[in-house]
């Protein structure tokens, strides 16, 4: 999985005495994700007056937020191409090329109140959110759209809020049921801000 900033340190020694320098690159990660804003972290070194350029192949969007930071948008091709320059008065010089594989964001997870699915719902709690556990790094927001609430047979339906949260209320006289050791589904639709429709599953214990 693609972390959302990359960092690329790109350096060409010019003279003799310079301290030295490292360049990193993440190749298992080499991931951008369609549809959504990839933040890129730029830095050229010892370009002796040059302007570092960027250009974006199979980009829907790429554009400068900062002075070194990047974003690019992929399209809908499965490899994206990155070029760094450096522009002088009279010429154009290519430091590097990166290639990236383009995928689709992956699904968020569905809560109950701040549970995750899999873990123990809480009846207090009158909200259903979608979005990343803390080990993905990414700033994505879904809409929920529609959410169903299942439980021992019964179910409620109700629409978002076109947040990424969404109000139980309309469950709350079936989460009133709910007796220890039951088990509740809530399934939700949503859109990505990549576009993508996704249907959630979040399952939980009582």
């Amino acid at each position: 999985m693609k972390l959302s900033l990359i960092i690329i340190l790109l350096t060409a020694f010019s003279s003799f005495g310079q301290e030295p320098e490292a360049a990193i690159e993440l190749i298992e990660h080499n991931v951008l994700h369609r549809g959504y804003k990839n933040r890129i972290a730029v830095a050229v070194t010892n370009n002796n007056g040059g302007n570092p350029t960027i250009r974006c192949s199979n980009c829907d969007t790429a554009y400068w937020v900062e002075s070194n930071e990047f974003v690019v948008v992929p399209g809908k091709g499965r490899v994206a191409r990155i070029d760094v320059s450096l522009n002088y008065q009279d010429t154009t010089i290519l430091v590097k090329k990166f290639d990236y594989r383009v995928a689709n964001l992956p699904d968020p997870s569905v809560y109950w109140g701040a549970a995750k699915s899999g873990r123990k719902g809480s009846v207090e709690s009158r909200l259903v959110q979608v979005k990343y556990s803390p080990e993905v790094p990414l700033n994505a927001e879904f809409v929920i759209l529609k959410w169903t609430f299942l439980v021992n047979g019964e179910s409620v339906i109700g629409v978002g809020m076109d947040e990424r949260h969404a109000s139980l209320a309309a469950a709350g006289d079936l989460i009133k049921t709910i007796k220890e050791g039951d088990k509740v589904v809530i399934e939700v639709e949503v859109k990505g801000p990549d576009g993508v429709l996704r249907n959630l599953v979040g399952l939980f214990h009582l």
